[in-house]
């Protein structure tokens, strides 16, 4: 015997399917979901959890490596009046009237670059025609981001800016000891960036090892480094989105398996007949509550099932 189904089956779906009152019911349900998943203008429906309470999560991303560079002019800088055979230097006096204590930098590709490898937490690297600042101010940090899609980007771009604004502070500040001449405008700023805390990668096993194009994992620590901070938005974004709806159709699920009532008194009779004809005793009540059409209907649908007639 062939258990009785729910009227909604898998595959292609039938005109008659497509007529019930549970397809419609569940096309009213989802659609919307999609709806609202598309909607990157609206982040008040764009949230994992209720609009501002507190299940809306957060992932925490990490700037690594931050470098900006300015156009930069050596005419009136002193750098070439600091030279010395040895390749490491120590400017003592100068840099303490700077308020910045003593700073070492030494000569890099074939001499043609000054590196400073610390000066007021960053790098700085004097090339031909422009200035390299590796923002290390509290490198180790970790930024919070909340997963709501519209406002990713923001935020990201919002840790990003003030990356640049400690980078060109500490440009001032050694232009106003060496001198050199720029418009603190950056030409490019190049930055990987590290996300951790989020639920897909925290699955990842500490030994897992990869590298691509658009990200990497290369030592055991529980997070994955992208290439940009472009590449590290778009990928929390996907997989907020991800959450949303997955939040939302277990939700559905629910809703939809608690809608018996929606298939009518004759498919809800249906159901509940698995067996034959124990179940017809139980259901004798509802049976004798059908309009004669439906237990017409009923009758004919007993002997296609079991093969009796009743």
């Amino acid at each position: 015997m062939r258990p009785p189904h729910p009227f909604i089956s898998c595959g292609n779906i039938s005109k008659e399917e497509k007529a019930s009152p549970l397809y419609k019911h569940i096309e009213r349900l989802v659609l919307p979901v999609f709806e609202e998943a598309l909607k990157e203008t609206n982040k008040n429906h764009m949230v994992v959890g209720s609009v501002g309470s507190n299940n809306i999560k957060s992932v925490y991303v990490q700037p690594h490596n931050y470098r900006s560079y300015f156009k930069y002019s050596r005419d009136t800088a002193l750098i070439d009046t600091l030279k010395n055979p040895s390749g490491l230097y120590k400017t003592e006096g100068r840099l303490t009237e700077g308020g910045v204590g003593s700073v070492y930098y030494k000569k890099i590709n074939h001499d043609k670059e000054l590196s400073f490898p610390e000066f007021c937490g960053c790098r700085v690297v004097i090339k031909k025609h422009s200035i390299e600042v590796v923002n290390k101010i509290n490198h180790k940090d970790w930024f919070p981001v909340r997963m709501i899609p519209d406002i990713i980007e923001a935020q990201i771009t919002d840790i990003v800016r003030q990356k640049d604004e400690q980078s060109i502070e500490v440009l001032k500040k050694f232009i106003s000891i060496f001198g050199g001449v720029t418009d603190y405008k950056i030409l490019n700023a190049i930055s990987e960036v590290k996300v951790a805390g989020e639920d897909k990668i925290n699955t990842f096993p500490d030994k897992m090892r990869f590298h691509n194009e658009v990200s990497k994992k290369v030592y055991g620590n529980p997070n994955v480094e992208f290439k940009s901070a472009a590449l590290a938005s778009k990928y929390i974004e996907n997989r907020s989105k991800e959450d949303f709806l997955e939040d939302k159709f277990e939700e559905l699920r629910i809703e939809i398996m608690s809608s018996k009532p929606l298939l009518g008194p004759l498919q809800d009779v249906q159901l509940d007949i698995k067996e034959f004809p124990v179940d017809v005793l139980k259901s004798r009540e509802p049976i004798m509550k059908l309009s004669e059409e439906d237990r017409a209907l009923l009758s004919f649908w007993f002997f296609e099932e079991f093969g009796v007639k009743v």
